[in-house]
C-alpha cells in the first residue's frame, strides 16, 4: 500500500507530493533509469541513490487521465459530424440498435434526422465525462460491448454504467470520446460502422490510416431539437 506522505520539494525547487510505503517506511515511490521502483536513500540498490532521490519522488498530482480535457454541453441535444476529409456529410446515428454513419442533410427524412441526433449527458459512471443518449429513444445509451458501439436501454448495472461513459479530449477538428474502461481507445468510424478502436491495434478497426481523422467528431446543432 502506497500512502501520500507530504509535501516537499525537489531539488530544482518545484513543490510536489511524495509517495510513502505504508509497510515499508522510509521508503518511496521513484522513477530512476525510466523504471519506477520503491526506493530508500542511501538503499543498497543502485534506484536507492540519494543523488536526486528528492526531485526523483516527487510527483505532480493532477487531474487522472481517462477524465475529460474538452468540454460538451450537459442536458443539451446535439449531433456529431465526421470530420475525416471526404466524409464531412456523415453522422453518428444509431439504426437496429447499432452506431453507424450516414450522409443526413436537410431534405433527410426525420426519422434519419433523429436517429443522429443526442442528448449529452453527464457520465454514468464518471460525472466528469460524458453519456450519449438517444433523442428518440430517452433512456437508451451508446455503449460499447465486443468494441462495436450500440445503443442499449440503461440496465442499471455498474458494466452498462463504465461501457456507456466516454471522456471528451481535443481532436483534430473536434473532440474525441474515449470509453472509461477501454484506456488507449476512442470511438471511430470505419467503414460506416462505429467501434471503439486503437491506433494500430489487432483489428481491421484499428487500421492506422487516418486514425486520428476518423475519432475526432464535430459536435453541432441536432438535426432534431
Amino acid at each position: 500500500m502506497i500512502t501520500i506522505d507530504r509535501k516537499v520539494t525537489s531539488q530544482e525547487g518545484s513543490g510536489g507530493t511524495a509517495l510513502e510505503s505504508y509497510n515499508v517506511p522510509g521508503s518511496f515511490v521513484r522513477h530512476f533509469n525510466e523504471t519506477v521502483y520503491l526506493a530508500r536513500s542511501g538503499g543498497p540498490n543502485p534506484w536507492d541513490t540519494p543523488n536526486l532521490f528528492a526531485a526523483d519522488t516527487t510527483w505532480a498530482i493532477g487531474v487522472a487521465l481517462w477524465r475529460s480535457g474538452a468540454d460538451l454541453p450537459v442536458d443539451q441535444a446535439r449531433s456529431f459530424r465526421v470530420t475525416t476529409p471526404g466524409f464531412t456529410d456523415r453522422y453518428l446515428r444509431h439504426r437496429d440498435g447499432l452506431a453507424r454513419t450516414d450522409v443526413v442533410t436537410g431534405s433527410s427524412g426525420s426519422l434519419l434526422k433523429a436517429d443522429a441526433t443526442f442528448v449529452i449527458r453527464r457520465g454514468l459512471a464518471d460525472p466528469s465525462c460524458y453519456s450519449i443518449e438517444s433523442r428518440d429513444f430517452p433512456g437508451d445509451y451508446l455503449r460499447h460491448a465486443d468494441f462495436r458501439v450500440r445503443l442499449n436501454g440503461n440496465d442499471n448495472t455498474d458494466l452498462f454504467r463504465r461501457d456507456a461513459t466516454f471522456c471528451a479530449q481535443p481532436g483534430e477538428g473536434g473532440v474525441r470520446l474515449e470509453p472509461v474502461n477501454e484506456l488507449g481507445t476512442n470511438i471511430r468510424h470505419y467503414a460506416e460502422e462505429v467501434w471503439v478502436a486503437s491506433n494500430g491495434g489487432a483489428h481491421t478497426y484499428d487500421n492506422p490510416a487516418s486514425y486520428h481523422q476518423d475519432v475526432s467528431w464535430a459536435v453541432g446543432s441536432p438535426w432534431t431539437p
